[in-house]
């Protein structure tokens, strides 16, 4: 049976070691919910009231634990992760960011 592109998503998170990922279910977002849930044993979702809270969360877990944090929200969340300054992806966007020189790097799009 064939892999799903949110699958493929999920799994990659899985491989760089994404534990959490802040953010808030909707239709858009319906089959990367369902690779989740295949996958809760493996990466946890935490659901969040609004889209900032997502990005204010990833920070937190990122500055305190050391490492990546995760959100699924919306796009004006980037600018709000440039201002926070921690390791963030922002992969469930279509945007993969991971820590470089600076506090994040786009290496997707």
């Amino acid at each position: 049976m064939s892999r799903t592109t949110s699958e493929i998503l999920v799994e990659t998170l899985i491989h760089w070691k994404v534990e959490v990922i802040f953010g808030l279910p909707g239709d858009g977002i319906n089959g990367i919910m369902e690779a989740l849930r295949v996958h809760q044993d493996k990466i946890k979702f935490i659901q969040v009231r609004h889209e900032e809270a997502a990005a204010f969360a990833a920070c937190g877990y990122s500055k305190f634990t050391g490492k990546l944090g995760a959100l699924g929200a919306g796009d004006e969340l980037e600018q709000i992760a440039d201002v926070l300054g921690a390791p963030i992806i922002k992969a469930l966007l279509g945007k993969a960011c991971v820590p470089d020189n600076g506090p994040y790097t786009t290496i997707a799009s």
